[in-house]
C-alpha cells in the first residue's frame, strides 16, 4: 500500500537485523531491496538508474538521510471527520492477538502465557523463563556480557568446532582450532570483551568441551558411518482449525545413520541447574523439532530427540512428549 501511496518520498524503515544474513521472514525486504538496487552494506546515499527508460532522470535514493525534527511547513487540512479520530478503540470487538510465526525455543513459553511475552516475541527479544541464580564459584565474570550472551557465544563455538570437523584430539587439547572458534565468537559480539572476562568464559568452555567429548552426542558426531549437519533449518506449517502457524526453527545438530535413524539434539550451556520449568521448556522445543523433521522426511524414519546440556549441569532430556504436542499447544491460542 504504502508502495502505491507514495507520492514524492517513500520513507522504508529497515528492521533491526543483520545485512548479511536475511531472516527467515525478511522476504518483502529482499523485494525492496532489489527494486531499489540497494547493495548490501551501503549506508551512503544513491542514485537509481532506470535501465528500462534511458529518458527518464535517476531517482535519489536516501540512505538514513531523513531529518528526525523535521515539522510540517503547512497545517495539515481538515477533513471534517475529527471525530473518528476521538473514537477509542473498540478492543472489546477484536479478536485476541495469535502469533503466526513461532520458534520451537519459544514456543513453550509463548503457548503458556501468550499476552505476557507477545511484546517481547514481537521484537525479537529473548523470552525468559524462571532460572536459577548463576553460582559466584564460576570462572565467569559478567563485566560486559550477561548469562545469556555468554551460554550464546560458547554454543555458537562448540557447534562451530563440529562444522569444522575439528577431531576429539584436537578439542580435548584445546589447540589453535579450538581458541580460534573461540575467539571469532567472541569477536562476533558488539560489545567489547576485556582480557580477563574473556579468560574466564574460556576456562569455562574447557569444561565444556570435556563434557561434550564424554556425552553420546559425540559418539554420535564421531562415527564415520553417520553423516552429521549443523545449524540444519527446520520449517513446517501447523494447522489447528483455521489457524494456519509457521514454525521456523534450526536445530543444532541431526546426526542420520544409514538405517534411516535421525537424531535431532539441542545443545544447552547450562550457567546454573536447569529448573523444572527450564526442562519443561526443552521438552517442547526438542518435540518441534521432531515434529519439523518429520514432515521433512520420509513417514517410517524414526526419530530421536534430546536436548544436552553442558557446563554446571551434564544431563541429556529426552522428552516423553509426542511431536503431536504441537497442536495441542497451539490450539491454546484458540481458547482464549
Amino acid at each position: 500500500m504504502a508502495l502505491t501511496r507514495a507520492r514524492d518520498h517513500l520513507v522504508v524503515p529497515l528492521p533491526r537485523s543483520n545485512l548479511e544474513e536475511d531472516r527467515t521472514r525478511d522476504r518483502w525486504l529482499d523485494a525492496i531491496r532489489d527494486g531499489l538496487a540497494f547493495r548490501r552494506g551501503g549506508t551512503d546515499s544513491y542514485e537509481l538508474l532506470l535501465d528500462s527508460d534511458p529518458n527518464r532522470d535517476a531517482i535519489e535514493i536516501g540512505v538514513n538521510d531523513a531529518d528526525l525534527f523535521a515539522r510540517r511547513a503547512r497545517p495539515a487540512p481538515r477533513t471534517g471527520r475529527d471525530e473518528a479520530t476521538e473514537s477509542p478503540p473498540r478492543r472489546d470487538r477484536l479478536d485476541p492477538w495469535v502469533p503466526r510465526f513461532l520458534s520451537p525455543s519459544t514456543m513453550y513459553p509463548l503457548t503458556e502465557d501468550v499476552d505476557r511475552y507477545a511484546l517481547a516475541h514481537l521484537l525479537g527479544e529473548p523470552l525468559h523463563t524462571t532460572t536459577n541464580e548463576v553460582s559466584g564459584d564460576l570462572p565467569l565474570r559478567f563485566d560486559r556480557l550477561g548469562p545469556e550472551a555468554v551460554g550464546t557465544c560458547l554454543h555458537d563455538a562448540l557447534t562451530e568446532l563440529v562444522a569444522r570437523g575439528v577431531d576429539e584430539r584436537a578439542i580435548r587439547t584445546t589447540g589453535p582450532e579450538v581458541r580460534t572458534a573461540f575467539d571469532e565468537a567472541v569477536n562476533a559480539i558488539p560489545e567489547p570483551v576485556g582480557e580477563a572476562e574473556r579468560e574466564g568464559m574460556f576456562a569455562f568452555f574447557e569444561t565444556v568441551l570435556d563434557d561434550f567429548l564424554d556425552s553420546d552426542l559425540w559418539d554420535r558426531i564421531a562415527d564415520p558411518a553417520t553423516v552429521v549437519d549443523t545449524e540444519r533449518p527446520l520449517d513446517g506449517l501447523a494447522e489447528v482449525g483455521d489457524l494456519g502457524v509457521e514454525i521456523h526453527g534450526r536445530a543444532d545438530f541431526v546426526v542420520e545413520y544409514p538405517t534411516g535413524d535421525r537424531f535431532v539434539t539441542d545443545v544447552k550451556i547450562a550457567l546454573t541447574e536447569p529448573s523444572s520449568e527450564t526442562r519443561r521448556r526443552y521438552e517442547l522445543q526438542i518435540a518441534a523439532y521432531a515434529f519439523l523433521a518429520r514432515q521433512s522426511g520420509a513417514s517410517d524414519v524414526r526419530v530421536h530427540r534430546t536436548v544436552e546440556t553442558f557446563g554446571v549441569a551434564t544431563e541429556t532430556t529426552a522428552t516423553s512428549w509426542p511431536p503431536d504436542i504441537v497442536h495441542r499447544r497451539l490450539q491454546r491460542f484458540l481458547g482464549r
